[in-house]
């Protein structure tokens, strides 16, 4: 889990979610409002490191994740 300040653009402001790592060094987030890229390492901040549990922030939230998984 991790927290994007975005500080402009289509998707500016502050996102929570998933991070999905590309191989030209940018990251995808996947978020309770749907999907947000480009993300760049600078604006984020990890919030929660990978265990093995699956973590939402709303109920939504996890059924998305699961049926596009």
């Amino acid at each position: 889990m991790v927290q994007a300040t975005l500080p402009a653009g289509k998707f500016a402001g502050t996102h929570r979610g998933r991070l999905i790592v590309r191989a030209s060094g940018v990251f995808e987030m996947m978020c309770a409002t749907g999907k947000v890229s480009p993300v760049r390492y600078k604006y984020c901040r990890a919030i929660h490191r990978n265990d093995g549990y699956m973590y939402a922030f709303s109920a939504i939230e996890r059924v998305n994740w699961q049926l596009e998984a």
